[in-house]
């Protein structure tokens, strides 16, 4: 089952931004659950807005994580430009901490989801990760029981990757050196 949703991924978060950055994780055990697991890193300007369309029908955690500034998350089952108007959103996290929403399986999809950049901060750079649970067969949902610091604990991809080019460059000194 989740091959097919693994090549499906592309298809069920939509950004309307060229500014992000995706990294995917893939399917990863976790307390005993297969998650699947994306990261975005982005950048914002003040009251501006990056905006997501979200299909995946199973269970959801977003974790968004301020690194510079302060970026707030807004959901809307139906505004596909979720703002900080009251009419404009159906549940929204503002903290200054790791702004966390939890999704529920029965809820209509596609959603609609924004970061958004609060207007005393300049610049903005965050990093949000999706945790994608499988559809469930039950009425009632367990609660999702992943801890949001699960954050801090995914690898840098871009360090991983600029430490690999710097080994490399490192191989081809040396052995451009040897042949010299």
């Amino acid at each position: 089952m989740f091959n097919i949703l693994l090549l499906l991924l592309s298809h069920t978060i939509n950004c309307k931004s060229d500014n992000e950055e995706i990294i995917d994780y893939g399917l990863v055990n976790i307390a005993n659950q297969l998650v699947l697991i994306n990261m975005i890193k982005g950048d914002l300007q003040a009251t501006n807005s990056t905006y997501f369309e979200l299909k995946w029908k199973g269970r959801m955690r977003i974790i968004l994580e301020s690194i510079w500034g302060d970026a707030d998350l807004y959901l809307s089952y139906k505004s596909k430009n979720p703002g900080s108007e009251v009419d404009n959103h159906d549940v929204l996290s503002t903290t200054c901490g790791l702004d966390i929403i939890d999704v529920p399986q029965f809820a209509q999809r596609p959603l609609y989801l924004a970061v958004s950049g609060h207007p005393f901060s300049k610049n903005i750079s965050y990093r949000m990760v999706w945790l994608m649970l499988p559809e469930i067969n039950n009425e009632f949902e367990e609660p999702i029981d992943i801890p949001s610091e699960i954050i801090y604990s995914l690898p840098q991809v871009e360090t991983v990757s600029n430490s690999l080019i710097s080994l490399v460059e490192f191989i081809l000194d040396i052995f451009i050196e040897v042949l010299l």
